[in-house]
């Protein structure tokens, strides 16, 4: 009832406002009096609900939103779309507080390298040098691990505004991976799926070749060749990573994360020397489709070159942790200190379209799908 006020409220006070906006434009004649006061009593029709000025509804609705935030009972969870539509902008208001109004409803690109130091020469907020700390940045850096554990809050302890996955946006989705993989204590064997992108195999026969990084090729859409093949490969020291990737590139063959987790954690308890990772390349599978951190992984790799920046536009790769497996509370920190130290980081203008870019994700992925839905109905009774 208290809302259909308000909102009744907020309709009639726009109705008069825009009536005697039109009143002093026109003029006033006779025949504008006539439609004019029969506007002004069909929004003023006698009711049991009083008028509120825009401003008291605006008050009142606040307050009411507040009273129902009181009660973490009766939170809500936000939905992926419309988290995705406020990418990169201020977190919901504390209960009373007016700390983030008149916000702006686009972020800024801060393109500053260096600050300035406060008399005692301390830095005030991490803000030391772009490299390690830069707001755009760091704006969709959070907005990405919000997103890659925002279905997590029903199985975690953590509540629904402290699951976040510490997240690191690079240069590029190959920096990317050559970071994860620098992040990782040597030796490092990796098994890759027998169809990958042809850029991590490129990059570990070329550049990594001389830096003591194994691999080998599997069939990833089979649990049992991947256990079979990790019981032969695993080593008791270094790092044994599985990388997924699905849907693969350019095969779109599908993996089965879940169940690949699983195995791979039972193996983990079966010998706790071996520190195994779970990494997913979702690179083709956007969070608003696949969030492999609530399915077990480790870590979760995309090049935002493609779904996430989505106009053609944006050189990014980013690689988010998961905060509720060891495995991934290890590799955060150490991909943290890699990113700062070699410094493949994401400009602050890539960082920006990419936010541009998540806010409209959910929208272009859904149409997306259901264009492929009608292509495969079509190609499936073509003869």
């Amino acid at each position: 009832i208290s809302l259909c006020r308000l909102i009744i409220s907020i309709y009639r006070s726009s109705i008069m406002s825009s009536l005697f906006r039109l009143a002093k434009l026109h003029g006033r004649s006779p025949k504008n009096h006539a439609v004019l006061s029969s506007c002004v009593r069909l929004t003023h029709s006698p009711s049991n609900i009083d008028p509120l000025s825009p401003s008291a509804a605006g008050n009142s609705a606040f307050a009411l939103r507040n009273k129902i935030e009181e009660t973490k009972s009766n939170r809500r969870r936000t939905c992926l779309s419309t988290k995705l539509s406020h990418a990169g902008l201020s977190s919901s208001h504390d209960v009373g507080s007016s700390a983030n109004y008149n916000d702006a409803l686009s972020p800024s690109i801060e393109l500053a390298t260096t600050y300035e130091r406060p008399p005692d020469g301390n830095y005030g907020d991490n803000r030391i040098y772009s490299r390690s700390c830069n707001p755009t940045r760091k704006l969709l850096e959070e907005a990405l691990g919000q997103l890659e554990m925002s279905t997590s809050a029903n199985n975690s302890p953590l509540s629904i505004e402290d699951v976040v996955a510490p997240t690191c946006a690079f240069s590029s989705g190959m920096a990317a991976v050559a970071s994860l993989l620098l992040a990782c204590k040597s030796p490092v064997k990796i098994l890759l799926p027998t169809d990958v992108y042809h850029g991590v195999p490129t990059q570990l026969h070329s550049a990594l070749k001389d830096h003591g990084i194994a691999h080998e090729s599997v069939d990833m859409t089979s649990c049992n060749a991947i256990r079979q093949k990790i019981e032969e490969s695993v080593q008791t020291d270094g790092t044994f990573v599985v990388w997924i990737e699905s849907p693969s590139n350019p095969l779109c063959q599908v993996t089965d994360i879940q169940s690949v987790c699983d195995s791979v954690q039972e193996m983990r308890a079966e010998n706790e020397t071996h520190r195994i990772l779970t990494v997913v390349d979702s690179t083709w599978a956007p969070p608003c489709i696949t969030q492999p951190l609530n399915l077990g992984a480790d870590a979760v790799l995309h090049s935002g070159t493609k779904y996430l920046g989505g106009h053609s536009d944006v050189l990014l790769g980013a690689v988010s942790c998961s905060p509720l497996t060891e495995n991934g509370q290890w590799l955060a920190e150490r991909l943290g200190a890699v990113q700062t130290s070699v410094g493949a980081v994401a400009s602050p203008l890539e960082c920006w379209l990419t936010l541009r870019g998540l806010r409209t994700l959910h929208l272009r992925v859904e149409r997306q799908c259901q264009t492929a839905i009608k292509l495969a109905k079509y190609l499936n009774g073509h003869k």
